[in-house]
């Protein structure tokens, strides 16, 4: 060999580190620009959010914008690797990128929506003209980034599918760190500049792996060439499989979603909890040998099924009640994830197959933001998502006679039938059967419709339309003594006749909102958590012996309107409700008649409350009652150091801002306490338990915050205490929602 020419031993490992360092490029350049695209999800959420209350229809509404820019971002990629050679590619995605470094720093302006209407489309266009360019860019990097790598020499080029679990990978870290590390630690200004810096570092990256790839490239010309030989058509049927298996667990995802922020807080940490779930089970699909095939994965998602179908027939509100819709959607999101990478076609299909892959997404965004709260009066695409996810199980096996198999098709119309009735039957003798049976009714009505389910698994259509008639029961009972059902951005409210407490209520899921009896000549008493002997009775009767009368009361959440049964002659009161919706039902005559009896004709003033608040400068109040905390997606917004400053503004000397904190799941005292200290203000706390009379005396907390200078004497006279202060400071920047949730 002749001195200075390297061995072959040395090429060799030469070109495996170079083969090494290639291969990473991409996978680190895969990796950062999957964390930007699920970073900024939850961020521009948190962004938006003080302008539209503490909806979960926020998040849904934005994952519905991000599901169809990963469509266009796809359509482009599979455009452009299907008809562009590789150099026009790469230029081409140069130009994409630069369009959206050129909207950097991220931000979302100041506008507002408009309060009269649904703010469904408003979201929609301010994120596609502030966020639409950069997100398009970013998500068109993953398939391309693969088609240009399968197109390489390097040895793994001919499966580049790995690459996608490199993706999702950081899709997951993005979603993991930003409720736990980004949103406790940076600022949102913080967290805005520091994701301008990495889309322009990927975007760097993104420029250097294409042009590595031409260096490297095996084919010139692009995937439709005749230097690219054609695969195996893929047919219709195929197709449609792909996008159905996409479609069910994306809109579950955010179905689910809905249903476990309902009731807790439209925040990042509950957000992304599903979506993460979601992305995880495509990383596992995704990477070969790591992912339990469908023998594991079917019988386990049938039992989860089951049990989120047995558990809704009791009504409970717990935390077994949260945790099997979840746990129903990940073995869900498992089996359609597990069969759509088996079903993954030759790698000249590989833009084709996750544009579809998107489309279904896309569309599964669409029926939940857009879709259901049109076509359904009532939440039904979570239990219809579950039915379609049945569907999609593996055809039950062929029986040996055409005899067994007529038999087999009419079982799965009629036993779900059966187990309806049996079901019924045995919630009613549950409830209402005789006293000796009713112990054994509730428990057959568990064991029945689970061992029926399960049963039934085998056999989709069976399973689906058993899983229809379980989830049927509580529909028809929550229909049966409700007068009326409206549905907005911001939830589905229910007026509900309960003639066992004499009263007819507004619901919103499991929160009440306000109570009227029915009882002739008490249309105008206070009720629910209002009620005299509550918190709110003894916070209106202390005031009423302080010597400065009280002029003016600001409310912000209407609710039914209840509260302005505590105003005095001469008050002027003023409601802040940010839902159109909650005002009609509140003047509706037939079920509701505070805001015509009481508080001398209060006025409603639609709007986020923050917003409407600071615009009127003029307006000054003796008393501010922040009524918006009451389980039902609390707005964090209203509850920072930047939002107590706004209420002080508006009180007038000797002013009083009253926090009403019942809450199922957050220790909201903490907080208020915390905030009212920093501010050097007066503070009192006071809660007060469930009364005998059902939905007529609710328990309630409340926390008073004076201004500062001013005192809370006349209320600590009456048992109210100094809560303790939380460690952490709301503000709009940064909050902490791990650190108040009740566990227990």
């Amino acid at each position: 060999m002749p001195e200075g020419t390297p061995s072959p031993l040395t090429v060799t490992a030469g070109r495996r580190t170079a083969g090494s360092v290639f291969l990473f490029g991409f996978a680190a350049s895969l990796f950062a620009s999957a964390f930007l695209l699920f970073s900024v999800q939850p961020l521009v959420s948190r962004l938006v959010l003080p302008r539209l209350g503490g909806s979960p229809a926020v998040w849904n509404t934005c994952v519905c914008f991000f599901q169809a820019a990963l469509l266009l971002g796809y359509g482009y990629a599979h455009l452009s690797a299907s008809h562009l050679r590789p150099r026009v590619q790469v230029a081409l995605h140069g130009l994409v990128l630069a369009a959206g470094l050129a909207l950097m720093p991220l931000s979302l302006g100041v506008e507002a929506p408009p309060p009269d209407r649904s703010p469904v489309f408003w979201l929609l266009t301010l994120l596609a003209i502030k966020v639409g360019p950069p997100f398009l860019a970013i998500a068109a990097t993953a398939p391309l980034l693969q088609a240009w790598f399968a197109r390489t020499t390097h040895p793994q080029a001919s499966d580049p599918y790995f690459l996608y679990a490199a993706s999702n990978a950081g899709s997951l870290l993005a979603l993991l760190s930003y409720p736990l590390l980004i949103e406790t630690t940076l600022s949102l200004s913080d967290q805005t500049w520091l994701w301008s810096a990495g889309f322009a570092a990927t975007a760097a990256a993104v420029l250097a792996c294409g042009g590595a790839a031409l260096l490297h490239g095996a084919a010139p010309a692009p995937m439709r060439s005749a230097s690219w030989p054609q695969a195996a058509r893929i047919g219709m049927a195929e197709r449609l499989h792909w996008l159905a298996l996409a479609f069910v667990p994306s809109a579950l995802m955010l179905a689910v979603t809905t249903h476990i922020t309902t009731d807790v807080a439209a925040v990042p940490l509950l957000w992304v909890l599903p979506l993460g779930i979601y992305i995880l089970t495509f990383i596992l699909a995704f990477m070969q040998g790591s992912f339990p095939g469908q023998p594991l994965l079917l019988p386990l998602q049938a039992v989860a099924i089951a049990a989120a179908a047995v558990i809704p027939l009791f009504g409970m509100a717990n935390a077994l009640a949260m945790l099997a819709p979840l746990v129903a959607f990940t073995l869900v999101a498992a089996v359609c994830h597990a069969e759509l990478a088996r079903r993954r076609p030759d790698v000249r299909h590989l833009t084709g197959y996750f544009l579809l892959i998107s489309v279904g997404g896309a569309l599964g965004g669409v029926f939940n933001a857009l879709l259901a709260p049109v076509l359904f009066r009532i939440p039904l695409e979570y239990p219809l998502l579950l039915v379609a996810a049945c569907l999609l199980r593996p055809p039950p096996a062929p029986l040996p006679t055409r005899k067994r198999e007529d038999w087999a098709i009419r079982g799965d119309l009629l036993l779900p039938v059966v187990l309806l009735v049996l079901t019924i039957t045995l919630l009613w003798a549950s409830r209402s059967g005789p006293e000796s049976l009713r112990p054994v009714a509730r428990v057959g009505a568990v064991v029945l419709p689970g061992a029926a389910l399960l049963w039934f698994a085998k056999r989709r259509l069976r399973l689906a339309f058993a899983v229809a008639a379980c989830f049927l029961i509580p529909t028809l009972g929550a229909v049966f003594g409700t007068e009326a059902t409206a549905r907005s951005f911001f939830g589905v409210y229910r007026v509900v006749q309960r003639p066992q407490d004499e009263a007819v209520a507004l619901a919103h899921g499991t929160t009440i909102h306000g109570v009227q009896s029915t009882r002739p000549g008490e249309e105008l008493v206070p009720l629910g958590y209002y009620h005299r002997a509550g918190p709110f009775g003894r916070f209106f009767e202390a005031l009423a012996q302080r010597p400065v009368p009280v002029a003016s009361v600001g409310v912000v959440g209407l609710g039914t309107g209840g509260l302005a049964c505590y105003a005095r002659p001469g008050e002027t009161w003023t409601f802040f409700e940010i839902d159109p919706v909650v005002e009609r039902l509140a003047r509706d005559a037939r079920w509701f008649r505070f805001l015509a009896g009481c508080g001398n004709r209060p006025s409603v003033v639609l709007g986020d409350a923050r917003i409407t608040l600071a615009a009127n400068a003029a307006a000054h109040y003796d008393v501010l009652v922040i009524d918006a905390f009451s389980s039902d997606s609390v707005p964090v917004h209203l509850l920072t150091r930047e939002a107590l400053a706004l209420y002080f503004s508006r009180l007038k000397p000797g002013g009083i801002v009253l926090f009403h904190i019942s809450n199922r799941y957050l220790e909201l005292a903490p907080v208020v306490a915390r905030l009212a200290i920093e501010a050097g203000a007066p503070v009192r706390h006071l809660r007060t338990r469930s009364g005998t009379g059902g939905l007529r005396q609710l328990g309630a907390e409340v926390v008073a915050v004076a201004a500062p200078g001013g005192n809370l004497d006349s209320l600590a006279e009456d048992g109210w205490q100094v809560p303790e202060p939380g460690p952490v400071l709301w503000t709009d920047e940064r909050s902490d929602i791990l650190g108040i949730i009740r566990w227990r």
